[in-house]
């Protein structure tokens, strides 16, 4: 389950997740249930273009393994009106984490 908040003010957008996420228990691994949580916000330079920032926290799904605690950010760019470009990062401070990561994604979105 999972609630997300977000308000527009002008050019700025903040935002905050919560949720609750079961896991359940593949393959005879008992995994814990988890709560997550993010705090962030999105500008909007134009219509096209926008850069967002986001701090995520998710508890452990096993015992003894830390919890992750990262950053998102990304630049996201539309090529049209159908098509949209993002370049985005992330950087964890915990060894629940990833070290870092950076990715491109391309969308397609048809517009009736």
């Amino acid at each position: 389950m999972q609630a997300d908040f977000f308000k527009p003010l002008g050019k700025w957008t903040p935002m905050v997740s919560v949720a609750y996420k079961v896991k359940g228990d593949p393959g005879g691994v008992e995994l814990d249930n988890v709560l997550f949580a993010s705090v962030g916000a999105a500008y909007r330079f134009s219509a096209k273009t926008s850069f967002g920032a986001m701090v995520d926290y998710q508890e452990a799904s096993v015992d003894g393994a830390d919890n992750a605690q990262e950053m998102f950010v990304y630049w996201s760019q539309k090529v049209s009106s159908d098509w949209q470009f993002m370049l985005y990062g992330y950087a964890g401070f915990s060894d629940g984490s990833p070290d870092q990561g950076l990715g491109i994604q391309l969308s397609y979105r048809r517009q009736q």
